[in-house]
């Protein structure tokens, strides 16, 4: 099917592409109007045109596009780094705030330079003053767009325009992509296995025994490539045919319409909802299409509840009083873009994730199986590990990537009355991930690119991976310097806090350790302890004390008079006073109820032989994950085609065949 060409001139010649290089050496944090205004003496003359039907250079557009526009918007960012450390610095803001603030949020200038490119009027010319801005390019199915024109798709890049000439690229990927060689899941689509080799179905409410690849409703069929929606055409499908149903993408989108970020969520999901909210137009949906030719071709994306939400699959209690668990998740493209007076144009393209995890819990919540598996195309996007390398085996190191803390004040019950008091829940979590340095390192995986427009390569990585948790004593902590008592709320201690996401976006937690699947598959392995301590604040000492909260502890009336006067209750910590908070001792969280018995086991964490019973330790009790898994690498090339995929037909009953080889 042919597909439409669109290409703009700025200068000599404005192609419609770009993402991610190297930003510049200006401040970041600098005022978007400032960013265009340093250099008023100097211009820079736009002329942009738009060659309709086709052209041999620049991006597809869909070929109901009757017009283009096109807009410059003083930026804070003119490249994707400066983007990058901008949305950081606001995800910092919100925290400190601790509420929604919008004056946290990365904000575009209004636009100095706009056009609007029809067959009719291909052309036009914009004077703008050298500085930093996010272009916007929307393509509509009418002549005349106004505010109320639903645009067909969408697109945005960062720029830095110095004096002279430039030739900019705009990538449009609204289109139906197809493979140049599909390729076939290797590891979603097998059995799930635990170390008894007992196969386990990751969907007890259907009928056999389901895989992964079952869970994200992939087929055995060969991956033939991807619907890649625009975000404003998928708004308005969805909108009419789901009724404002809750996904995976309209529970994130949505949002959008009031405050667009969860700032009491993880840090490192608060930068990414930040990036996604300053450049929504490059936004899609990606939806996998598998097939061979004369078959059925079935498609991937589904609408449940929100990703954020625990066991949205299934979930109840097996016969031997196991809880079982299965819950999934997807997520938008994100196509970065920029352009760079020095570097030229570059992008990178996101292609979504998705993901589906099952497990088995005991009656105290820990994991006696897990399993997690899914598609990703992007392996460090935002991470940043310290990676090492001895001529054999990569090693990434998380390093205390994954700390949480949390101020707040609370009254303690005394003699003499309330006492008001500061405490801090602390949770920190370290570990390391190894795989093989070979050619099929992970390491060498880079994001995807579009090309001209009309074709995207990269790799996609398939994941699969089994890990356990065992319980275990641990050392208490050291509380950073930086957390004081007068910072009430949630504080991230740390910079870099995107490991966890990024890690298991590239399936980078660890299941079988067998490499046989093929040359593009290699074992994963991951090691990582964590511990939860809540502390108290000494005002004589001036430091975080850890502790836990004394159950035995109360206040008793001896005089029967209505005012309490005796303290009763266990000195946990021996120090000679029993109190309400104790100091340096801690709850056993193994500790485990027997029917037969009936009383509570312990395990003994901290090797004092004098324990009572272990109920009450000396050490806080922290946790060991431990997993081997495997991923395989499906490099691919894709072409753009005419988009020929509707939301409505996730619903449909209609059969789409496949006519030529794909």
């Amino acid at each position: 099917m042919n597909i439409k060409l669109l290409a703009s001139c700025i200068a000599t010649a404005w192609v419609v592409t770009g993402c991610g290089g190297s930003g510049s050496d200006s401040d970041p944090i600098s005022s978007a109007a400032d960013s265009v205004s340093e250099a008023t003496a100097a211009s820079s003359s736009v002329s942009i045109s738009a060659a309709f039907p086709e052209s041999a250079q620049a991006a597809a557009i869909d070929a109901n596009a009757e017009s283009i526009s096109i807009s410059f918007l003083p930026s804070e960012a003119g490249s994707i780094e400066e983007a990058i450390e901008i949305v950081e610095l606001s995800a910092q803001c919100l925290q400190e705030q601790g509420f929604q603030d919008w004056s946290c949020l990365p904000e575009d200038g209004p636009s100095v330079g706009e056009a609007l490119l029809t067959a009719g009027s291909p052309s036009v010319s914009l004077d703008l003053v050298p500085g930093k801005y996010r272009v916007e390019a929307f393509q509509f199915d009418t002549i005349n767009p106004d505010f109320e024109t639903t645009p067909i798709s969408a697109t945005s890049s960062f720029v830095t325009l110095t004096e002279g000439e430039h030739n900019i690229e705009l990538n449009l990927v609204h289109a139906t992509w197809t493979n140049e060689t599909s390729f076939s899941l290797q590891l979603l689509n097998q059995p799930i296995t635990d170390d008894t080799d007992t196969v386990i179905d990751v969907n007890p409410d259907v009928d056999g025994d389901q895989t992964i690849a079952d869970l994200l409703e992939l087929t055995d069929q060969p991956i033939i490539g991807m619907h890649i929606v625009g975000l404003p055409t998928f708004d308005a499908e969805t909108d009419a045919l789901f009724d404002n149903a809750a996904s995976s993408a309209t529970a994130a989108f949505d949002e959008f319409d009031e405050f667009p970020v969860d700032i009491y969520g993880d840090p490192d999901e608060t930068i990414q909802e930040l990036i996604q909210y300053w450049v929504g137009p490059s936004l899609h949906i990606p939806v996998i299409r598998q097939g061979t030719t004369g078959s059925t071709e079935t498609v991937a994306w589904w609408f449940d509840e929100p990703y954020f939400e625990e066991c949205n699959v299934t979930e109840g209690e097996t016969t031997d009083g196991e809880f079982y668990c299965a819950e999934r998740g997807n997520s938008p493209a994100l196509l970065l873009q920029e352009y760079q007076a020095t570097g030229g144009n570059s992008n990178t393209f996101n292609l979504g994730e998705m993901w589906a995890e099952f497990s088995l819990e005991n009656e105290m919540g820990m994991d006696e199986f897990d399993v997690e598996g899914g598609l990703a195309t992007v392996p460090f996007q935002f991470a940043d590990p310290t990676i090492t390398t001895d001529g054999t085996t990569v090693t990434l190191d998380w390093g205390d990537g994954f700390q949480f803390a949390h101020v707040h004040s609370q009254f303690l019950e005394t003699l003499d009355g309330e006492e008001e008091a500061v405490f801090l829940d602390f949770e920190t979590e370290s570990g390391t991930t190894t795989f093989a340095d070979d050619t099929n390192s992970l390491e060498q995986v880079d994001a995807p690119t579009v090309t001209g427009g009309t074709t995207i390569t990269g790799t996609v990585i398939e994941f699969l991976f089994q890990f356990s948790e065992v319980q275990t004593g641990a050392n208490v902590p050291e509380v950073p310097d930086t957390i004081t008592p007068d910072q009430l709320g949630d504080i991230d201690p740390v910079t870099s806090a995107m490991a966890a996401q990024a890690a298991a976006a590239a399936g980078l937690t660890a299941q079988s350790a067998a490499t046989d699947n093929g040359t593009n598959c290699s074992a994963i392995n991951e090691l990582f302890s964590g511990v939860f301590v809540k502390y108290i604040w000494n005002e004589t000492s001036s430091t975080w004390e850890g502790g836990t909260w004394n159950y035995t502890y109360f206040l008793e009336d001896t005089n029967q008079d209505g005012a309490p006067d005796t303290v009763s209750g266990e000195d946990w910590n021996g120090d000679g006073t029993v109190d309400q908070f104790e100091v340096g001792v801690f709850e056993n969280w193994t500790c485990t109820y027997d029917d037969v018995t009936q009383q509570e086991t312990c395990e003994d964490l901290d090797g004092v032989a004098n324990d009572d019973d272990d109920k009450i330790e000396t050490v806080p009790t922290g946790f060991e994950e431990t997993g081997t898994g495997e991923y395989c690498l499906h490099a691919f090339s894709m072409t753009a085609g005419q988009l020929n995929f509707s939301f409505s037909d996730l619903l449909s009953t209609t059969d789409v065949v496949i006519q030529t080889d794909q």
